[in-house]
């Protein structure tokens, strides 16, 4: 016998897709406001597009991006975009100044939750 969990099993697909779907991110120096029609960083840094990787739990996805003590140094970092396989701003954030240097290793997960709407 098979039992689903109607409620949480749809938002759970939808959850698994897009895990699959947020492949990179990348770190810019701008800390220009978000809007919601952004396209990228405004001002990105090219050799901090990493890939990125994810966990999930029931109805959760976490997101993780890490630059490590080699790469990207001698920056000052305001913004951050997670990126979908296309390359497109998923999610762009701004940040107080973070400035990166060879003592310092960046980590920065981002959590998605799945819940049901309530009418």
């Amino acid at each position: 016998m098979v039992v689903i969990k109607y409620k949480t099993y749809g938002l759970n697909r939808i959850r698994d897709l897009l895990s699959t779907d947020l492949t990179k991110a990348q770190l810019g120096t701008d800390n220009t406001v978000p809007k919601e029609e952004d396209t990228g960083l405004v001002t990105p840094i090219g050799g901090t597009k990493l890939s990125t990787t994810y966990s999930t739990a029931d109805g959760e996805l976490t997101v993780s991006y890490t630059l490590d003590n080699a790469t990207g140094l001698n920056q000052t970092y305001k913004e951050f975009a997670l990126l979908d396989v296309n390359e497109n701003v998923f999610s762009r954030i701004v940040f107080n100044d973070y400035d990166h240097d060879s003592s310092k290793t960046l980590t920065i997960r981002k959590r998605l939750f799945f819940r049901n709407a309530r009418t």
